[in-house]
Protein backbone atom coordinates (compact mmCIF):
# COMPACT_ATOMS: atom_id res chain seq x y z
CA UNK A 1 0.00 0.00 0.00
CA UNK A 2 0.53 3.62 -0.15
CA UNK A 3 1.79 5.48 2.92
CA UNK A 4 -0.10 8.64 3.77
CA UNK A 5 1.89 11.82 3.65
CA UNK A 6 2.70 13.17 7.12
CA UNK A 7 2.17 16.88 7.60
CA UNK A 8 5.23 18.86 8.66
CA UNK A 9 5.30 22.12 10.54
CA UNK A 10 7.84 24.76 9.79
CA UNK A 11 9.93 25.87 12.75
CA UNK A 12 12.05 28.95 13.08
CA UNK A 13 15.10 28.96 15.32
CA UNK A 14 17.08 31.96 16.44
CA UNK A 15 20.66 31.11 17.31
CA UNK A 16 22.39 33.76 19.35
CA UNK A 17 26.12 33.88 19.64
CA UNK A 18 27.44 33.16 23.11
CA UNK A 19 29.05 36.09 24.86
CA UNK A 20 32.76 35.99 25.47
CA UNK A 21 33.71 33.52 28.19
CA UNK A 22 34.06 35.48 31.43
CA UNK A 23 37.40 35.31 33.22
CA UNK A 24 37.49 37.21 36.52
CA UNK A 25 41.27 36.81 36.85
CA UNK A 26 43.33 35.01 39.49
CA UNK A 27 42.48 34.88 43.19
CA UNK A 28 44.43 37.50 45.08
CA UNK A 29 45.50 38.69 48.52
CA UNK A 30 46.31 42.26 49.46
CA UNK A 31 47.82 43.68 52.64
CA UNK A 32 47.90 47.44 53.15
CA UNK A 33 49.38 49.67 55.87
CA UNK A 34 47.20 50.13 58.96
CA UNK A 35 45.71 53.54 58.04
CA UNK A 36 45.23 52.83 54.32
CA UNK A 37 41.93 51.95 52.61
CA UNK A 38 41.36 48.30 51.67
CA UNK A 39 41.63 48.38 47.87
CA UNK A 40 42.42 46.06 44.96
CA UNK A 41 42.31 46.15 41.17
CA UNK A 42 40.50 43.44 39.22
CA UNK A 43 42.15 41.55 36.35
CA UNK A 44 39.08 40.36 34.43
CA UNK A 45 38.97 39.92 30.66
CA UNK A 46 37.75 42.77 28.46
CA UNK A 47 34.35 42.24 26.82
CA UNK A 48 34.25 41.99 23.03
CA UNK A 49 32.08 44.08 20.69
CA UNK A 50 28.40 44.08 21.65
CA UNK A 51 29.14 42.54 25.06
CA UNK A 52 28.83 44.38 28.38
CA UNK A 53 30.56 43.55 31.65
CA UNK A 54 29.53 43.93 35.28
CA UNK A 55 31.22 43.29 38.66
CA UNK A 56 29.16 42.25 41.70
CA UNK A 57 30.08 41.35 45.27
CA UNK A 58 28.91 37.81 46.06
CA UNK A 59 30.18 37.49 49.64
CA UNK A 60 32.42 39.10 52.24
CA UNK A 61 32.27 40.53 55.74
CA UNK A 62 31.69 44.13 54.59
CA UNK A 63 30.44 46.12 51.63
CA UNK A 64 32.29 47.22 48.51
CA UNK A 65 32.44 50.22 46.19
CA UNK A 66 33.69 49.87 42.60
CA UNK A 67 35.52 52.66 40.77
CA UNK A 68 33.71 51.56 37.57
CA UNK A 69 31.48 48.49 37.98
CA UNK A 70 31.38 47.82 34.22
CA UNK A 71 35.15 48.01 33.59
CA UNK A 72 37.10 44.72 33.44
CA UNK A 73 40.03 46.22 35.40
CA UNK A 74 37.96 48.28 37.84
CA UNK A 75 39.23 49.11 41.27
CA UNK A 76 37.32 48.07 44.38
CA UNK A 77 37.37 49.29 47.97
CA UNK A 78 35.90 47.26 50.84
CA UNK A 79 34.85 48.35 54.31
CA UNK A 80 36.24 45.46 56.42
CA UNK A 81 39.23 43.12 56.23
CA UNK A 82 38.49 39.53 55.24
CA UNK A 83 37.80 37.26 52.29
CA UNK A 84 35.49 38.52 49.55
CA UNK A 85 34.14 36.84 46.40
CA UNK A 86 33.36 38.98 43.36
CA UNK A 87 31.63 37.92 40.13
CA UNK A 88 32.51 39.18 36.62
CA UNK A 89 29.55 38.80 34.24
CA UNK A 90 29.69 39.22 30.47
CA UNK A 91 26.33 39.75 28.73
CA UNK A 92 25.40 40.09 25.04
CA UNK A 93 21.70 40.82 25.82
CA UNK A 94 20.64 37.20 25.29
CA UNK A 95 23.36 35.07 26.91
CA UNK A 96 25.61 35.49 29.95
CA UNK A 97 28.93 34.08 31.09
CA UNK A 98 30.14 34.45 34.70
CA UNK A 99 33.33 33.81 36.63
CA UNK A 100 34.20 34.41 40.30
CA UNK A 101 37.39 35.67 41.93
CA UNK A 102 38.33 35.55 45.62
CA UNK A 103 40.30 38.42 47.17
CA UNK A 104 41.60 38.48 50.74
CA UNK A 105 41.90 42.03 52.08
CA UNK A 106 43.99 42.82 55.15
CA UNK A 107 45.67 45.65 57.03
CA UNK A 108 49.00 45.31 58.79
CA UNK A 109 47.83 44.49 62.31
CA UNK A 110 48.88 46.55 65.30
CA UNK A 111 51.36 45.07 67.77
CA UNK A 112 49.35 43.77 70.75
CA UNK A 113 50.04 45.22 74.20
CA UNK A 114 48.61 42.76 76.75
CA UNK A 115 48.55 43.69 80.43
CA UNK A 116 50.60 41.57 82.90
CA UNK A 117 48.55 40.76 85.97
CA UNK A 118 48.16 38.59 89.05
CA UNK A 119 45.00 37.09 90.52
CA UNK A 120 44.07 35.50 93.81
CA UNK A 121 42.42 32.22 92.81
CA UNK A 122 42.17 30.19 89.61
CA UNK A 123 40.20 32.76 87.56
CA UNK A 124 41.23 36.05 86.00
CA UNK A 125 40.86 38.48 83.14
CA UNK A 126 43.14 38.77 80.13
CA UNK A 127 43.34 42.48 79.29
CA UNK A 128 45.08 44.58 76.63
CA UNK A 129 44.85 47.72 74.57
CA UNK A 130 42.12 46.93 72.02
CA UNK A 131 42.99 47.17 68.31
CA UNK A 132 41.24 49.83 66.23
CA UNK A 133 41.81 48.51 62.70
CA UNK A 134 39.32 45.66 62.65
CA UNK A 135 41.94 43.02 63.49
CA UNK A 136 40.93 39.53 64.59
CA UNK A 137 41.83 38.93 68.24
CA UNK A 138 43.12 35.56 69.46
CA UNK A 139 44.18 34.68 73.02
CA UNK A 140 46.01 31.38 73.59
CA UNK A 141 47.92 29.57 76.32
CA UNK A 142 51.67 29.27 75.69
CA UNK A 143 52.61 27.44 78.89
CA UNK A 144 52.15 27.06 82.62
CA UNK A 145 51.76 24.47 85.37
CA UNK A 146 48.25 23.48 84.26
CA UNK A 147 45.62 23.92 81.58
CA UNK A 148 43.58 27.03 80.85
CA UNK A 149 40.06 27.61 79.59
CA UNK A 150 39.71 30.98 77.86
CA UNK A 151 36.18 32.34 77.47
CA UNK A 152 35.64 34.93 74.72
CA UNK A 153 39.17 34.29 73.44
CA UNK A 154 38.43 36.51 70.45
CA UNK A 155 37.69 39.58 72.56
CA UNK A 156 39.35 42.08 74.87
CA UNK A 157 38.96 41.51 77.74
CA UNK A 158 38.70 37.71 77.90
CA UNK A 159 38.19 35.60 81.00
CA UNK A 160 40.40 32.66 81.89
CA UNK A 161 40.20 29.79 84.38
CA UNK A 162 43.33 27.72 85.04
CA UNK A 163 43.62 24.26 86.58
CA UNK A 164 46.59 24.92 88.93
CA UNK A 165 48.13 27.86 90.76
CA UNK A 166 51.32 29.41 89.41
CA UNK A 167 52.70 31.55 86.60
CA UNK A 168 51.30 31.16 83.06
CA UNK A 169 52.28 32.65 79.74
CA UNK A 170 49.48 33.70 77.39
CA UNK A 171 49.78 35.01 73.82
CA UNK A 172 47.67 37.75 72.34
CA UNK A 173 47.66 37.81 68.54
CA UNK A 174 46.13 40.28 66.09
CA UNK A 175 45.55 39.17 62.50
CA UNK A 176 44.00 40.75 59.43
CA UNK A 177 43.34 39.02 56.13
CA UNK A 178 46.51 37.84 54.38
CA UNK A 179 48.81 40.08 56.44
CA UNK A 180 51.43 38.63 58.78
CA UNK A 181 49.88 38.33 62.28
CA UNK A 182 51.43 40.21 65.20
CA UNK A 183 51.64 38.60 68.64
CA UNK A 184 52.94 39.36 72.13
CA UNK A 185 53.30 37.10 75.17
CA UNK A 186 52.27 38.13 78.67
CA UNK A 187 52.84 36.52 82.09
CA UNK A 188 49.84 36.11 84.39
CA UNK A 189 50.20 34.67 87.89
CA UNK A 190 47.43 32.88 89.76
CA UNK A 191 48.08 32.91 93.51
CA UNK A 192 46.68 30.45 96.03
CA UNK A 193 44.45 32.36 98.50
Amino acid sequence: GLCPELPTDAAAFVINANPDIANAGPDNATCVPAASPLTATFAGNAPGPGVSGDWDQISGPGTSVFTNQTLFNSGVQVTLPGIYVFRWTLDNASCQSQDDVQISFGRDPAIPVPTPNGFCGLAGTLAAVAPVGGEIITWSLVGGPGTATITNGNQIPATVVVSAFGSYTFRLEYSSGSCVPQGTNVNITFFQP
